[in-house]
C-alpha cells in the first residue's frame, strides 16, 4: 500500500500471521519537507526519489501497489436522489456532481457510494455519497507511482481504505453501526458505517495543525516551533488550551454528522468511536473527543505491529485491499475509485508522454549539432 499525504509518505506491506491477524511485514515512512510547494515540481521529484529509496531500504516484495488519492483533491457530498435504475442513477449523479460540487463535469472523474434507501413519510429516495476529483490530479498521482518504479493496480478513495481497515475481521453478517474518525494533521475524516455499508463521509478542517496554529498565535512563534512545542510540552497551559479548543470544535462538527445520520436513516447513533491517524496517538485528544461525544472510544490497531495501527494507517489499509482479494466493503459497494483499466491507461499515457518528450529533446540536440 502506498499512502502519499500532504506531509509524508507511507509504504506498508502486510500478511496474515499464524493466528490469522494482519501483521506488517515491511514498512517505511518519510516526511515531506514543508518548504516544498504542494503543486511544485520539486515536491513531485522528492516523492519519486523518496519512494524509490524507501523500497530499497525495507524488505518489500514485488512492485505492484494499491494507492490512495489524497483527501485534498476530493470533493464529497451526501445527496438524496429519486429511486431509479443503477445506470440512470450514475448518469444523474454526473449532472449532480457539476451542480452540487460546482465542478466542470468534463474535467473530473466522479464516483459514488449507494448508502441505501431513506424515507421522509411516503417519499422513498436513495441516499448517495457523491465524490469527485480532477482528472489532472488523478493522472499526476498515477504518474508519480510509475516514475518511482511501481505498478499501480488500483487507486482507492479514503472512505473505502478506512472502511476496509475497520472491517478487516468483521463477519459478513455484521450490521453494527460504527463511527470512525481519522485524525490527521490538516483535517479529520468522519466516516459512518452501517454494517459493511458506507453511509456517510465528510472531511472536517480540524486537526493537529489547528492546535499548532493556536500555539503559534499565542506564543508568537512559527508553525514549526509550535508543532515542536505541542510534541514535547503536552501539559503546557498554552498547548492544553489550544488542544482543548481544537477538540471542542471537532466534536461539534462530528455531532452534526451524527445528527444527520440519525435523522436521515432513522437510526440510533453508533455506540462506539474508532479513531486512527497520526493525531490519534495523542492520548489527551482521544480522551477529550470521546468525552465530548459521550461514547466509548478505541484506537484502530492498538498493537504496534498490527497492520491497522496509527503508525501504519493509510498504507496498510490499502495493502489490505490487495491481500484480502476483495474490492467491496459489502452490499455491492465498490471500494475502488480508479479501476485497474483506468490506472493502466493513465500509466501508459505518462510513459508515452515522457518518451515523446525525450525523443523531441534528442531531435533538438541533433538539429542543433547540425548547425554547428
Amino acid at each position: 500500500g502506498v499512502d502519499i499525504g500532504r506531509h509524508g509518505i507511507k509504504l506498508v506491506q502486510v500478511a496474515r500471521d499464524g493466528d490469522g491477524a494482519w501483521r506488517v511485514i515491511a514498512s517505511a515512512v518519510r516526511d515531506i519537507p514543508r518548504n516544498l510547494a504542494e503543486d511544485g515540481p520539486e515536491r513531485s521529484a522528492f516523492i519519486v526519489e523518496a519512494i524509490t529509496s524507501m523500497r530499497s531500504q525495507a524488505p518489500f516484495v514485488g512492485s505492484q501497489c494499491i494507492s490512495c488519492l489524497p483527501a485534498g483533491i476530493f470533493e464529497y457530498k451526501n445527496v438524496q436522489m429519486p429511486k431509479m435504475p443503477p445506470a440512470e442513477l450514475a448518469t444523474a449523479l454526473s449532472w449532480e456532481a457539476g451542480k452540487r460540487l460546482g465542478l466542470d463535469r468534463s474535467m473530473v472523474r466522479q464516483a459514488h457510494y449507494d448508502a441505501g434507501e431513506v424515507s421522509d413519510g411516503d417519499d422513498k429516495r436513495r441516499e448517495v455519497v457523491l465524490m469527485a476529483a480532477p482528472n489532472a490530479a488523478l493522472e499526476e498521482h498515477v504518474s508519480l507511482l510509475v516514475q518511482a518504479g511501481l505498478k499501480p493496480v488500483r487507486v482507492d478513495a479514503i472512505p473505502t481504505a478506512l472502511a476496509r481497515a475497520v472491517l478487516a475481521d468483521a463477519p459478513a453478517e455484521d450490521e453494527t453501526a460504527r463511527l470512525v474518525v481519522d485524525l490527521g494533521y490538516d483535517a479529520a475524516k468522519v466516516l459512518i458505517l452501517s454494517g459493511h455499508r458506507i453511509v456517510f463521509f465528510k472531511t472536517v478542517d480540524v486537526g493537529a495543525r489547528t492546535v499548532d496554529h493556536g500555539i503559534s498565535e499565542a506564543c508568537d512563534v512559527s508553525m514549526d516551533d509550535a508543532a515542536e512545542k505541542r510534541s514535547i510540552a503536552a501539559d503546557d497551559p498554552v498547548v492544553v488550551e489550544a488542544r482543548t479548543r481544537a477538540v471542542k470544535e471537532l466534536a461539534a462538527e462530528v455531532s452534526l454528522c451524527l445528527r444527520y445520520y440519525s435523522v436521515t436513516f432513522h437510526a440510533e447513533r453508533p455506540g462506539e468511536l474508532i479513531v486512527t491517524g497520526g493525531w490519534s496517538t495523542d492520548d489527551s485528544v482521544v480522551a477529550q473527543l470521546g468525552k465530548a461525544l459521550n461514547v466509548p472510544v478505541s484506537r484502530l490497531g492498538e498493537a504496534a505491529d498490527d497492520a491497522r495501527s496509527p503508525a501504519c494507517a493509510g498504507g496498510s489499509a490499502l495493502s489490505l485491499r490487495q491481500r484480502a482479494g476483495t474490492g467491496r466493503t459489502g452490499d455491492g459497494q465498490s471500494t475502488c475509485f480508479l479501476p485497474e483499466s483506468y490506472v493502466r491507461r493513465a500509466a501508459r499515457r505518462r510513459v508515452y508522454q515522457r518518451y515523446a518528450a525525450g525523443l523531441a529533446a534528442m531531435v533538438l540536440v541533433m538539429v542543433g549539432l547540425g548547425f554547428q
